[in-house]
């Protein structure tokens, strides 16, 4: 969906541009030097949560660079609604994969408001986006990535929902799709 990947680059342009991102300090743990670089570690992991949701039926975008709280964007049309699922992802070769903190979790629920405007805002946003009922939801997911002989084997070690803004005519249908969306993040 082209449209998709022009609004993840405009929103990601947006929110380093904002204020709101000058509120949310940028704390990040050193990776141990290993074999592969960081920035391989966490493409992989990134790459590695954006299959599993393709194999959902979710068209996926990455944020390049890491240059935004959601590593992992993806887009889906369900029948009542549509679906844009955002994933922080912490990667890591030889450690526990490092687990958000309260900041940022906080920076990831005022990056799906931040979202949800600039939505409304983008002049590239489809018509059907724009007049269906939707649900933007956050979560994390940690991935270890593990060398086995010459091949590079991730997994999802830990994962979580965190927080969904939705529309207000979704309410009544909340038991319905509550779980699905909870799940989503449930990798």
């Amino acid at each position: 969906m082209k449209w998709f990947r022009d609004f993840v680059k405009y929103t990601i342009d947006a929110w380093n541009d904002s204020e709101q991102k000058a509120i949310y300090s940028a704390s990040r743990n050193p990776v141990e030097a290993v074999e592969l670089a960081p920035s391989e570690i966490g493409t992989i992991g990134e790459e590695y949560i954006a299959s599993i949701l393709e194999d959902l039926g979710y068209d996926t975008e990455i944020s390049p660079g890491s240059r935004s709280p959601a590593d992992v964007w993806a887009i889906l049309e369900y029948e009542d609604f549509i679906h844009i699922a955002l994933t922080q992802v912490k990667a890591s070769h030889s450690n526990i994969p490092e687990k958000l903190n309260k900041n940022k979790i906080e920076e990831l629920e005022a990056f799906v408001d931040f979202v949800w405007s600039t939505l409304d805002e983008y002049s590239g946003t489809s018509y059907k986006v724009l007049t269906s009922a939707r649900i933007i939801s956050c979560g994390y997911a940690g991935i270890m990535v593990i060398e086995a002989d010459t091949k590079v084997q991730p997994y999802v070690y830990s994962s979580e929902f965190i927080d969904a803004v939705y529309s207000e005519e979704l309410e009544d249908l909340r038991d319905t799709w509550e779980s699905v969306i909870e799940g989503i993040h449930q990798f």
